[in-house]
């Protein structure tokens, strides 16, 4: 491997590690953000920045190769793409909780292989 090849691929590592080290806050973020959609008079506007959070967050983590994190922040920004429009109701609160957890879950298990 050339000089060249090497030293970006330590700049790739040392970058993922950033990533992972900040894995915690940018998850913490999205929950924050999910509890104000819930609450907030103007739903649509808070979905609509969750999932504009969510989905830069997605294509992070599978640039990454951090595959499952990638996939449960994917399937979260799927379900809440078709609420936003609609009122919030127990069935999709519920869901999407269950994914906000998904994803705590994944980046747990990632940051303790770490």
């Amino acid at each position: 491997m050339s000089d060249v090849q090497e030293e970006a691929r330590r700049q790739l590592q040392t970058v993922r590690r950033d990533f992972e080290a900040r894995l915690p806050g940018m998850i913490e973020e999205i929950a924050c953000a999910w509890e104000t959609a819930k609450t907030s008079s103007d739903q649509e506007r808070t979905l609509k920045a969750l999932i504009h959070l969510v989905h830069s967050f997605a294509g992070n983590a599978g640039f990454f190769g951090l595959t499952e994190i990638g996939r449960s922040a994917a399937e979260l920004e799927e379900t809440l793409a078709p609420i936003v429009g609609t009122r919030l109701n127990a069935e999709n609160i519920c869901e999407i909780h269950q994914f906000v957890g998904a994803l705590q879950t994944a980046a747990g298990a990632c940051q303790n292989r770490g």
